[in-house]
């Protein structure tokens, strides 16, 4: 095989796999001297029957051996090609993103299939679209009747009751939820980890965040004056929130020493129409010496603001234990 070296320095090796074989297939043919003429033929004439056997196994081995090449070659034009389509659209919708545009985008022109909620729910523990109120606690919120996506909290309670989960989970988890607020004045959105925290989102403006911690002593929860408030200008050197805008907000909590650690991290548009992300951590004490011994549930909800009904589309809230 030596002599056939040259062909893999020239080629790929699954181009000169092939002709290296045709070649040592023709040369082991040629030395039985049955189906092909032998070197010492050249001195004489061929006859008809040596000049059609020749090429014709030459022909028949070539493209056996080089179909399963052209074959992986056209696969991989296509994944090319759909690779660099995708792509383009991803560029173009991060630069839209960017410059914080609307994008509406037609069906037929995604490369990937849409998500399912199969699929939506598959990395996480517990998760829901809102569509339905399987897998939740609600008996404070009502859906539209023109999107279920779409709740309604019509209470007298401040702040009103959270959508938990059905079922507890460990005080270390990652929780991601999705939502659009639409009352005009303010976000109205908080999200509750029962007997560690409240965070507020918007807190009767778009400038801050409020910060609650559960008082196990008192059985409330209570405001420090000194680290409650969190304006997004002033401690975060963030931009405010563009009112009525989607955000997406995640807590990712830590083990620290025998008490918690949590990482908020808010993405969301600014009033100049820029996506933005802001992150800040709080210290949480648990409340029992033995972290593994306690369990949290989780959940979101709005308060009432100005005697107004509250009212937001929930799209997503998931969480995943550690």
């Amino acid at each position: 095989m030596v002599e056939f070296a040259w062909l893999s320095s020239v080629f790929p090796w699954h181009i000169a796999a092939p002709l290296v074989l045709i070649f040592s297939i023709l040369g082991i043919l040629n030395y039985l001297g049955k189906f092909a003429f032998k070197l010492e033929i050249k001195r004489r004439k061929l006859s008809q029957k040596q000049f059609l056997i020749f090429p014709s196994i030459f022909l028949i081995l070539f493209a056996f051996a080089i179909s399963p090449t052209l074959l992986r070659l056209h696969n991989q034009y296509n994944q090319e090609v759909e690779l660099k389509k995708t792509i383009t659209q991803l560029s173009l919708r991060l630069r839209e993103y960017a410059q914080g545009a609307n994008i509406e985008i037609e069906e037929e022109e995604l490369t990937l299939p849409p998500i399912t909620k199969n699929d939506l729910c598959k990395e996480w523990d517990y998760c829901t679209d809102f569509k339905d109120d399987t897998g939740l606690e609600n008996k404070h919120y009502s859906h539209s009747k023109e999107d279920p996506q779409r709740l309604l909290l019509e209470s007298n309670s401040y702040p009103g009751p959270p959508i938990y989960f059905e079922n507890e989970t460990s005080p270390f988890y990652y929780f991601e939820l999705s939502v659009l607020p639409l009352n005009n004045d303010a976000a109205n959105i908080f999200i509750e980890s029962k007997g560690m925290f409240q965070l507020f989102i918007g807190d009767s403006d778009y400038r801050s965040l409020a910060f609650l911690r559960w008082n196990q002593e008192e059985s409330r929860w209570i405001r420090d004056k000194e680290e409650s408030k969190i304006f997004l200008g002033r401690d975060l050197n963030m931009p405010d929130m563009r009112p009525k805008s989607q955000f997406i907000i995640s807590v990712e909590t830590r083990k620290k020493n025998n008490d918690a650690e949590a990482i908020f991290s808010i993405s969301y548009e600014s009033v100049e129409g820029i996506k933005k992300n802001a992150k800040f951590k709080k210290d949480i004490d648990l409340p029992t010496p033995k972290p593994e011994d306690f369990l949290t549930k989780i959940g979101t909800g709005m308060y009432i603001l100005k005697g107004a009904v509250s009212q937001a589309k929930f799209q997503f809230m998931g969480v995943r234990q550690k």
